[in-house]
């Protein structure tokens, strides 16, 4: 190589150094953010407590549920006793009849009748 490919490859590695130089001192300086560790202490104690307390709540919905899979299975034993299974219907069809009057406006006859003992 000669002294002026030399002379130009180190240039352009220095420009290349410069220019690598620059941008991650300015990423530094004006794109990260960095927040400062005492403010992120009670953050994070904060964060703590909120999960300890949605743990608690969890393992008493488990314990809830769990109460009532054993209270919905001892119902159930109902349905399988004898006494149960020899049950009788003894209901009674009724009848339909027709409801209502034509006009429900006007007075009924019973009405009319006391209005006339008045």
């Amino acid at each position: 190589m000669s002294r002026e490919q030399i002379k130009t490859l180190l240039v352009n590695i220095t420009t290349a150094a410069i220019a690598i130089g620059v941008l991650v001192v300015g990423y530094f300086v004006f794109l990260k953010k960095e927040t400062p560790v005492v403010d992120s202490v009670p953050s994070i104690a904060a964060i703590v407590e909120e999960t300890a307390s949605i743990g608690a709540e969890i393992d008493e919905t488990v314990r809830g549920l769990g109460d009532l899979e054993r209270a919905v299975a001892g119902a159930t034993i109902i349905f399988d006793m004898p006494a149960f299974k020899n049950l009788q219907n003894f209901s009674v069809e009724i009848p339909v009849e027709a409801t209502g009057r034509p006009n429900p406006f006007v007075p009924t006859a019973w009405k009319l009748k006391m209005k006339t003992l008045e």
